[in-house]
């Protein structure tokens, strides 16, 4: 009971207590952190001040300081900043063995590369003031990074093979060899059919398995021989068969028309030696009509007109056009490309037309332009369902 009647005792004391105290409530609430009614535009205002614009691309901010000032041109230092904005920096030129290639506000030049001739390197042009050195590759080299420094690699010299693409810059030789060989990446050399054994070969080198030895070979010659030496035979005997039996009986004599419309018959004599039946008769016929002059008229002979050759840049052109970009890769191997030369005209090339243009050129210089091309590329069309693209093609042989 004590503590109930405590208790309400000091509720009913509590809102005196409060009006006694003297705390200024309102001023002890804050709002994001600051006092109500207080006035917080002048430190604002003061930040605002402390806020420059920035620098345009060829100017820079000198260090603890709010305004900007001029980079120096490419080929220049700087010696010192700026005092203040619009004034204009002081600028020297770089040592000798030094340079700088863009505007900059550095106090330093960069120093000149040194070509590594223990690389094989070359100085292709001498270090300027506002360019760096040159370094490249002797003739007949190119470029094999490693990192951001480079070797200077011997070119690749088709042997038993053609140049599809020559070496330069940064790219080796890429050979085309000829047929019965493989290029071997690792020599980087055409090296023979009979060495093949990885998958490197096989689209270049038919399956060894299916090839014929020399022993089978001999036992298939022979063979064929024989089988030729009984044909042969047999035609022989039939033919005399028929002889004979045309001999022994003859057909009956018949009326014959030639072209200017006379009936003729020829009746030859009696054979001596045959007395089984009577006289043989020979029926001529002429199945082309005589001439005024009474020769016969000449053959027509017509010369059927060589098939259009295909390596031209407008038919070239055209099968690019014509062929959608995302079945390119699908048609170029059923052609017979490796993947090898694909992705190599695709490195070589900027744009991606030109690599197909290229790919396109490997495949027909292959054998030359002959009729075949013009055939396999059709047939590879419908194997691919993309027949509609023949007569689009066509319109340009």
């Amino acid at each position: 009971m004590r503590a109930f009647f405590f208790l309400v005792s000091f509720l009913g004391v509590f809102p005196d207590v409060y009006q006694t105290l003297a705390i200024p409530l309102p001023n002890a609430l804050l709002i994001h952190g600051e006092p109500i009614g207080f006035n917080t535009s002048f430190h604002r205002e003061k930040r605002s001040e402390n806020v420059s614009a920035p620098c345009s691309n060829d100017e820079y901010k000198p260090r603890k300081k709010n305004y900007c000032c001029h980079k120096c041109l490419a080929g220049y230092r700087v010696v010192s900043d700026c005092s203040r904005a619009g004034e204009r920096t002081q600028c020297d030129l770089c040592e000798s063995g030094t340079y700088s290639d863009i505007p900059n506000n550095s106090k330093r030049c960069m120093e000149c590369t040194t070509c590594l001739t223990q690389y094989g390197q070359i100085t292709v042009s001498e270090c300027k003031r506002e360019k760096d050195t040159e370094c490249g590759c002797p003739e007949g080299h190119f470029k094999q990074y490693s990192g951001q420094d480079f070797t200077c690699q011997e070119c690749t010299i088709c042997r038993n093979g053609t140049q599809a693409f020559k070496c330069h810059d940064d790219k080796d030789t890429i050979c085309q060899c000829f047929h019965n060989f493989f290029f071997h990446v690792s020599d980087k050399m055409c090296r023979p059919c009979s060495e093949c054994k990885g998958a490197e070969c096989k689209d270049h080198c038919p399956d060894p398995e299916a090839v014929i030895r020399p022993e089978e070979s001999k036992g298939l010659l022979w063979i064929g021989l024989a089988a030729a030496t009984i044909v042969a035979l047999v035609v022989v005997v039939a033919f005399g068969v028929y002889i004979n039996y045309t001999r022994k009986h003859p057909s009956p004599p018949h009326n014959s028309t030639d072209s200017t419309g006379q009936t003729f018959l020829s009746n030859n004599n009696k054979d001596p030696g045959d007395d089984n039946f009577g006289n043989v008769y020979t029926v001529q016929h002429f199945t082309q009509p005589l001439l005024q002059n009474g020769s016969l008229p000449l053959p027509d002979i017509t010369n059927v007109p060589s098939p259009p050759c295909l390596n031209t840049p407008k038919v070239m052109y055209a099968i690019i056009d014509n062929i959608p970009l995302r079945r390119w890769g699908e048609f170029v191997r059923r052609l017979g490309l490796s993947d090898h030369i694909i992705e190599t005209s695709e490195k070589d090339h900027r744009h991606y037309s030109e690599a197909q243009y290229a790919m396109l050129q490997v495949w027909l210089t292959r054998d030359g332009c002959p009729t075949t091309k013009r055939d396999q590329l059709f047939n590879v069309l419908r194997e691919i369902n993309l027949g509609g693209c023949i007569d689009k093609i066509e319109e340009y042989l």
